[in-house]
């Protein structure tokens, strides 16, 4: 990326070279003496070359310290000649020439657009998505399906996203190395991190591309990494063809809204702009029309000003921000064969917008093409907003949060055959308080199954920033198919520089039918502590918004969900026990107090919150057999704090009170969690006072502001879980990240939390080597920027980390064995 961690250059030159030759004794020494190793008599296309080809802070570059990434330089020539100069640029990783004019307000223009480049930066926050195979569902597919957005270089609300395609090389290999790779079978990404620039991906059709702006980065034949280029928004229907459409159509782009309790279809008419004018907050049903035209894609307001509102917008998808793609294989059906099933990607974007896109054809040609969309109508505030794109307005959320679905392969033969179901569930994170059940047995055509909003037994609704997570319950001794969510966000939350305060909503949580929506059962804010009804139960501790996904574990293994495990953003983790098939013998209690509600814990460095699912592994020790609870601390919402406010860890909780649960337990308190931070169990300096892991372990995150903004993966009794670093003075200093921050890959044994992997080789005990001894072995910096998501795993022996490259597990061959839920309704 243009700038997430290298230096630039500037190089203007005029007239003729004259002292080329003055420092090539320097430039040729060795790197260990401060040069370059370019021999005597090369010329400055060599030194450039050099420049943006290596690492110059690795540890071995003068007095630079080894920093996360790569760090190079990029060289911008500014000249009279570009035939002379143009290979320059291409060396620097420029592509070509800014041309000096004698006009100071065209160089004024090209020198904006160029420092634009250098600070803007194409970003993905969540985890790619890779299918799983559908006739062996111990393997993932070669797909893999990135959400890449760019915040606007000029702060107007509208965002551009993407859905991005790659493909897993080497996948199936017995120990062979694993890379992404792009649509010319080329390395597809760069040292960053990120898609390379140069990358073409799979669904791109380069012909229609529009021509580069290489001042922005961006080349010619290729879409990389810019989420404007390419990838599933260049096939939007009607994108590329010249307008998306007024009405749905077998040529136009099918979008849908809410209707009561069906959908209907998004189309620039009267009476649907009469009925959605209150949703959209339009002045007027004209307004409303020319809104709903906006968000079918076309230029309605004429932002280009050629005067033509018929044609398309210059793009059409906004950013998914949080809402990661799900890919939904259908198997063998209407076409499609074993070898290329038919897979579908649901994706959210900030414009409101939940996009259904078709992988491949059934001949296997790649698509990309948005079956759909729907824009639930709770979303549509927002248009006015995005539609007149003020600059310095607030950037809006729409349907950010991210979807699951529940495939019904009655038949188990890994095809949803007719009269088989697919259902798929969203919130909207930050967009709204409502949830979503549709109907997509027939990718082609939607139905809403229902929605969920803030009212009746969902009274206490926050944010829906909870995923839903499928379980399989014992109802009244009848099997069946529930979603469990958290209550969600509560915004008293985003109060920054004070300790946080109970919340009024989004504390609680709740298990809802599949098929209806209907409450099963939910756990909320009580004056005492029980079961109100068989329907409701009661926690006086639960005064603090749950926006985690909800843990569901099935811990005796007979097919059926009987524990649930979350934290909340006061730092409490609750565990709830699903005992048999009378719901007034469920409860949850408190299993830890790491928070503000600890002994000693009501002030700032200790408000620790959680806003991820934990990861909750059966496991034993010396004292018996235990859950461990691994989950990290801290505030999603406020990345950029920094160290001397809150402090924060990962946890590991020794939940003894293993199910089926005998009874209550007291919470653990912080300080029965043994500190690890040290590391002094594996590098031998604990002396007489090894910590006590009893109960768990704890490990601080170190550098200033870090906190734990992902889920963890544990495999193997290694736990896999990233980091992020806000940017501070001495890191923005020595590189050009001056927005970004950086990301860390931990991988921690479950036990103790010592290094399971030795990543920092530069410190190697010589009496061990290669073997992990220090507390630097414990992590790996990230080459890419930003906020990492988490690890994903590529079974048997593989993860994906979020700077897109392959790593080992150091396990040994690993296999799903839960595959599906079976729906017979039997006990």
């Amino acid at each position: 990326d243009p700038c997430d961690r290298r230096m630039f250059v500037i190089h203007f030159t005029a007239g003729v070279l004259n002292q080329e030759n003055d420092a090539d004794r320097e430039i040729a020494a060795s790197v260990a003496n401060g040069g370059m190793g370019i021999p005597e008599g090369g010329d400055i296309t060599d030194v450039i070359k050099y420049l943006y080809d290596t690492d110059l802070a690795d540890g071995n570059h003068g007095t630079a310290p080894d920093m996360p990434g790569v760090q190079n330089v990029m060289t911008y020539i500014v000249g009279e000649d570009p035939s002379k100069t143009d290979e320059w640029a291409n060396f620097g990783g420029t592509d070509k020439t800014i041309l000096l004019t004698n006009n100071p307000e065209d160089l004024h223009d090209d020198l904006k657009s160029l420092f634009r480049n250098i600070i803007s930066v194409s970003a993905t926050s969540v985890p790619p998505s890779l299918p799983v195979n559908a006739f062996n569902r111990s393997e993932v597919l070669d797909n893999v399906f990135l959400a890449v957005f760019q915040a606007d270089e000029e702060i107007r609300p509208y965002w551009n996203g993407n859905i991005k395609k790659l493909k897993l090389d080497g996948l199936g290999t017995d120990g062979g190395t694993i890379v992404l790779k792009d649509a010319n079978g080329i390395a597809a990404v760069g040292f960053d991190g990120r898609i390379r620039p140069d990358a073409l991906t799979f669904w791109t059709n380069p012909a229609t591309l529009p021509p580069a702006d290489t001042d922005d980065g961006e080349v010619n034949g290729a879409d990389g990494r810019k989420p404007g280029r390419g990838g599933a928004g260049q096939q939007i229907p009607g994108f590329q063809t010249g307008s998306p459409g007024l009405l749905n159509g077998l040529t136009t782009r099918k979008m849908f809204f809410d209707s009561g309790a069906s959908l209907a279809p998004l189309n620039v008419d009267s009476g649907t702009a009469s009925l959605l004018q209150g949703p959209l907050g339009a002045a007027s049903a004209r307004d409303a029309a020319d809104y709903i035209a906006y968000m079918r894609g076309l230029d309605i307001f004429d932002r280009d000003g050629d005067g033509i509102t018929s044609e398309a917008r210059k793009w059409i998808m906004s950013d998914p921000l949080h809402s990661r793609p799900l890919a939904i294989n259908y198997g063998a059906r209407d076409g499609y064969t074993v070898t290329n099933p038919m897979i579908y990607i649901a994706a959210g974007t900030n414009d409101g917008v939940m996009h259904f896109i078709r992988n491949t054809n059934p001949d296997g040609s790649e698509s990309g093409i948005e079956e759909w969309g729907f824009m639930p109508q709770a979303v549509m505030g927002i248009v006015p907003t995005l539609a007149i794109n003020a600059q310095g307005a607030y950037h809006p959320y729409g349907v950010d949060g991210a979807p699951v679905a529940f495939l019904k392969d009655i038949n188990a033969n890994g095809t949803i055959d007719a009269g088989e179901s697919a259902y798929l569930y969203f919130g909207l994170r930050r967009g709204g308080k409502a949830y979503y059940a549709m109907d997509i047995s027939d990718p082609k055509a939607p139905s809403l199954k229902w929605k969920i909003e803030k009212s009746g037994d969902f009274a206490e609704l926050g944010m829906t920033f909870s995923v839903p997570r499928l379980a399989k319950l014992n109802v009244d001794g009848v099997a069946r198919t529930a979603l469990v969510f958290a209550g969600g966000y509560d915004t008293n939350k985003d109060k920054r520089g004070v300790v946080g305060s109970n919340d009024s909503e989004g504390n609680a949580i709740f298990i809802v039918d599949a098929e209806t929506g209907a409450l099963i059962w939910k756990a909320r804010k009580g004056a005492s502590t029980g079961s109100v009804s068989a329907m409701v139960y009661e926690h006086v501790a639960m005064t603090d918004s749950i926006p985690s996904t909800v843990a569901a574990v099935d811990m005796d293994g007979n097919g059926l969900t009987d524990r649930l495990v979350v934290g909340d953003t006061g730092g409490n983790v609750w565990r709830a026990d699903l005992i048999g098939g009378d719901r007034t013998n469920w409860r949850i209690e408190l299993s830890a107090r790491l928070g503000r509600h600890a002994t000693g814990g009501n002030n700032i460095v200790n408000d620790r919150r959680f806003f991820h699912r934990p990861d909750i592994v059966p496991a034993k020790d010396s004292l018996g057999p235990y859950d461990a609870i691994v989950l990290p601390s801290g505030d999603r919402p406020n990345p950029l704090d920094k160290g001397g406010k809150h402090s924060n860890y990962i946890f590991v909780i020794k939940d003894r009170n293993i199910f089926p649960a005998a009874g209550p337990s007291l919470a653990l308190e912080l300080s029965q969690l043994g500190d690890v931070s040290s590391n002094c169990l594996q590098d031998g300096s604990c002396g007489a006072s090894p910590p006590d892991l009893s109960f768990g372990w704890r490990m601080a995150l170190e550098e200033s502001g870090e906190k734990g903004l992902a889920t963890p993966l544990t495999i193997g009794g290694t736990i896999f879980v990233t980091t992020y670093i806000p940017p501070n003075a001495a890191t923005t200093s020595l590189s050009c990240q001056a927005d970004e921050g950086s990301g860390r890959l931990y991988a921690l044994s479950l036990g103790d939390g010592t290094a399971r992997k030795n990543y920092n080789e530069s410190d190697d005990d010589q009496s061990k080597p290669g073997e992990p001894t220090t507390k630097a072995d414990r992590y790996d910096d990230l080459a890419s920027g930003g906020i990492p998501s988490e690890v994903v795993s590529i079974p048997p022996n593989k993860i994906l980390r979020p700077d897109l490259t392959v790593e080992s597990t150091l396990s040994g061959n690993r296999w799903r064995t839960f595959w599906f839920l079976e729906e017979n309704g039997d006990l």
